[in-house]
Protein backbone atom coordinates (compact mmCIF):
# COMPACT_ATOMS: atom_id res chain seq x y z
CA UNK A 1 0.00 0.00 0.00
CA UNK A 2 3.16 2.24 -0.53
CA UNK A 3 1.66 3.60 -3.58
CA UNK A 4 -1.66 5.03 -1.95
CA UNK A 5 0.68 7.12 0.56
CA UNK A 6 2.80 8.59 -2.16
CA UNK A 7 -0.54 9.56 -3.72
CA UNK A 8 -2.47 10.58 -0.53
CA UNK A 9 -4.67 14.21 -0.42
CA UNK A 10 -3.95 16.37 1.84
CA UNK A 11 -7.63 16.36 2.99
CA UNK A 12 -7.39 12.73 3.10
CA UNK A 13 -9.24 11.62 5.48
CA UNK A 14 -8.11 8.06 6.93
CA UNK A 15 -10.46 5.66 9.26
CA UNK A 16 -8.09 3.58 11.05
CA UNK A 17 -10.52 2.03 13.29
CA UNK A 18 -13.94 1.06 14.36
CA UNK A 19 -14.10 4.03 16.44
CA UNK A 20 -13.13 6.39 13.71
CA UNK A 21 -15.43 4.83 11.78
CA UNK A 22 -18.56 5.59 14.45
CA UNK A 23 -17.40 8.98 14.99
CA UNK A 24 -17.24 9.57 11.39
CA UNK A 25 -21.07 11.09 11.00
CA UNK A 26 -20.96 13.31 13.77
CA UNK A 27 -18.15 14.79 12.86
CA UNK A 28 -17.94 15.40 9.36
CA UNK A 29 -19.96 16.67 6.63
CA UNK A 30 -21.57 15.25 3.83
CA UNK A 31 -18.72 15.41 1.59
CA UNK A 32 -15.49 14.96 1.69
CA UNK A 33 -12.55 16.86 -0.26
CA UNK A 34 -10.03 14.56 -0.49
CA UNK A 35 -9.61 10.38 -0.37
CA UNK A 36 -11.66 8.50 2.32
CA UNK A 37 -9.38 5.17 2.83
CA UNK A 38 -10.70 2.88 5.23
CA UNK A 39 -8.14 0.94 7.63
CA UNK A 40 -6.97 -2.60 7.74
CA UNK A 41 -8.73 -2.97 11.22
CA UNK A 42 -11.96 -1.43 10.28
CA UNK A 43 -14.71 -4.59 10.33
CA UNK A 44 -17.95 -2.66 9.35
CA UNK A 45 -18.64 0.86 7.62
CA UNK A 46 -22.09 0.55 8.44
CA UNK A 47 -22.53 3.80 10.40
CA UNK A 48 -21.16 5.85 7.58
CA UNK A 49 -24.97 6.55 6.09
CA UNK A 50 -23.93 10.41 6.06
CA UNK A 51 -21.77 10.21 2.95
CA UNK A 52 -22.88 11.26 -0.47
CA UNK A 53 -19.69 12.91 -2.01
CA UNK A 54 -15.77 12.33 -1.95
CA UNK A 55 -14.20 14.07 -4.15
CA UNK A 56 -10.89 12.24 -4.47
CA UNK A 57 -10.42 8.70 -3.99
CA UNK A 58 -12.58 5.40 -2.09
CA UNK A 59 -10.13 3.21 -0.64
CA UNK A 60 -11.22 0.32 0.79
CA UNK A 61 -7.91 -2.26 0.98
CA UNK A 62 -6.91 -4.74 3.37
CA UNK A 63 -10.04 -4.96 5.80
CA UNK A 64 -12.22 -7.13 6.89
CA UNK A 65 -15.57 -5.74 5.84
CA UNK A 66 -18.21 -8.33 4.62
CA UNK A 67 -20.46 -5.85 2.74
CA UNK A 68 -19.67 -2.11 1.91
CA UNK A 69 -23.33 -1.38 3.56
CA UNK A 70 -23.08 2.13 5.01
CA UNK A 71 -21.97 3.95 1.74
CA UNK A 72 -25.76 3.79 0.07
CA UNK A 73 -26.38 7.71 0.15
CA UNK A 74 -22.69 7.55 -1.57
CA UNK A 75 -23.97 9.25 -5.24
CA UNK A 76 -20.20 10.55 -6.24
CA UNK A 77 -16.25 9.97 -5.86
CA UNK A 78 -14.52 12.26 -7.96
CA UNK A 79 -11.48 10.30 -8.31
CA UNK A 80 -10.80 6.26 -8.24
CA UNK A 81 -12.43 3.40 -6.42
CA UNK A 82 -10.24 1.20 -4.92
CA UNK A 83 -11.52 -2.21 -3.25
CA UNK A 84 -8.70 -4.92 -2.98
CA UNK A 85 -7.90 -7.51 -0.31
CA UNK A 86 -10.44 -7.76 1.47
CA UNK A 87 -10.76 -11.40 2.15
CA UNK A 88 -13.97 -10.87 4.23
CA UNK A 89 -16.10 -8.90 1.23
CA UNK A 90 -18.90 -10.73 -0.21
CA UNK A 91 -20.88 -8.29 -2.05
CA UNK A 92 -20.46 -4.53 -3.64
CA UNK A 93 -23.83 -3.82 -2.07
CA UNK A 94 -23.32 -0.63 -0.09
CA UNK A 95 -22.11 0.89 -3.50
CA UNK A 96 -26.14 1.07 -5.20
CA UNK A 97 -26.40 5.01 -5.07
CA UNK A 98 -22.92 5.40 -6.73
CA UNK A 99 -23.73 7.03 -9.95
CA UNK A 100 -20.36 8.81 -10.99
CA UNK A 101 -16.85 8.04 -10.77
CA UNK A 102 -14.50 10.25 -11.89
CA UNK A 103 -11.46 8.07 -12.06
CA UNK A 104 -11.23 4.57 -12.26
CA UNK A 105 -12.55 1.10 -10.72
CA UNK A 106 -10.55 -0.99 -8.97
CA UNK A 107 -11.39 -4.67 -8.00
CA UNK A 108 -9.46 -7.34 -6.94
CA UNK A 109 -8.49 -10.04 -4.49
CA UNK A 110 -11.23 -9.95 -2.89
CA UNK A 111 -11.64 -13.91 -1.80
CA UNK A 112 -15.12 -14.19 -0.46
CA UNK A 113 -16.32 -11.72 -3.12
CA UNK A 114 -20.15 -13.46 -4.98
CA UNK A 115 -21.19 -10.98 -6.86
CA UNK A 116 -20.88 -7.33 -8.48
CA UNK A 117 -24.37 -6.17 -7.31
CA UNK A 118 -23.66 -2.75 -6.08
CA UNK A 119 -22.55 -1.40 -9.43
CA UNK A 120 -25.63 -1.25 -11.34
CA UNK A 121 -26.41 2.84 -11.08
CA UNK A 122 -22.93 3.93 -12.59
CA UNK A 123 -23.75 5.90 -15.12
CA UNK A 124 -20.40 8.19 -15.50
CA UNK A 125 -16.92 6.72 -15.14
CA UNK A 126 -14.13 8.74 -16.76
CA UNK A 127 -11.69 6.16 -15.83
CA UNK A 128 -10.85 2.45 -16.80
CA UNK A 129 -12.19 -0.39 -14.68
CA UNK A 130 -9.08 -2.90 -13.32
CA UNK A 131 -10.09 -6.46 -11.76
CA UNK A 132 -7.88 -8.94 -10.88
CA UNK A 133 -10.45 -11.78 -9.70
CA UNK A 134 -9.87 -15.15 -12.10
CA UNK A 135 -13.83 -15.90 -10.67
CA UNK A 136 -15.35 -12.71 -11.88
CA UNK A 137 -16.92 -13.87 -14.49
CA UNK A 138 -19.03 -16.76 -13.05
CA UNK A 139 -20.06 -13.87 -10.31
CA UNK A 140 -24.07 -13.00 -10.53
CA UNK A 141 -24.25 -9.47 -11.71
CA UNK A 142 -26.81 -6.86 -13.11
CA UNK A 143 -26.27 -6.17 -16.79
CA UNK A 144 -25.07 -2.57 -17.29
CA UNK A 145 -22.75 -0.73 -18.55
CA UNK A 146 -20.04 -1.24 -15.48
CA UNK A 147 -20.12 -4.91 -15.08
CA UNK A 148 -20.69 -5.89 -18.76
CA UNK A 149 -16.84 -3.87 -18.97
CA UNK A 150 -15.35 -6.04 -15.92
CA UNK A 151 -16.54 -9.48 -17.24
CA UNK A 152 -15.40 -8.25 -20.94
CA UNK A 153 -12.05 -7.42 -19.59
CA UNK A 154 -10.33 -10.82 -18.67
Amino acid sequence: MWWLWACASKDMVFLEDAAAVAAFCGSASRSIQGDLVVGAAVHSIASLGCLEAVRGRLVVVGTQVESLEGLEHLAEVGGDVVIEQNPALQSLVGLDGLSGLGGSLFVGSNDGLKDLEGLSKIQEMEGEIFRSEEHTSELQSPCNLVCRLLLEKK
